[in-house]
């Protein structure tokens, strides 16, 4: 069964073409301290909360492997969703907090062990999530119909 009702934020959804969007060229990437993309995304969060709106993008240059990365995130879950939960309803937040953003994903389907998928060797795309939220310095979580992903604003550097 499919999904027949996605009920998703819009802002949610800028923010997934913008990184569609800084993911199309073709760049190199630096080792970041700071995200620049993340760094725009809270700000895109905390603005929408106070009724404000701040346009201004980092370069993707700047950060195109982390956009992918979130994406890639993003689209598992979704993916995941759709082929195994026989859900009627998606729901996607984010919250911008202090120190990083929180990307939610729920879903009316049925739940599942993720524990008994990875000890099973089933779930490569579950691994995917979890080495691309690494990848960025994030995490991600399982909670039966619910999917998070955290990303922090400061990044540990990288040892050349």
């Amino acid at each position: 069964m499919h999904c027949e009702c996605f009920i998703f934020s819009v802002h949610f959804f800028e923010i997934i073409e913008t990184i569609v969007v800084w993911t199309a060229p073709i760049c190199s990437t630096n080792a970041l301290h700071r995200s620049p993309l993340l760094t725009w995304l809270v700000l895109q969060i905390t603005a929408r909360q106070y009724g404000k709106h701040n346009p201004a993008a980092p370069h993707a240059a700047d950060d195109i492997s982390s956009a992918l990365h979130i994406l890639r995130i993003v689209q598992e879950s979704i993916a995941n969703i759709l082929k195994h939960t026989r859900a009627s309803k998606i729901r996607i937040g984010t919250a911008a907090q202090a120190d990083g953003v929180r990307v939610i994903i729920e879903d009316n389907g049925q739940g599942f062990d993720v524990q008994g998928a990875l000890a099973a060797g089933k779930g490569h795309g579950l691994y995917n999530q979890q080495r691309r939220a690494r990848a960025v310095d994030g995490t991600v979580d399982w909670v039966s119909t619910r999917f998070t992903l955290w990303l922090p604003l400061e990044r540990t550097p990288q040892v050349a």
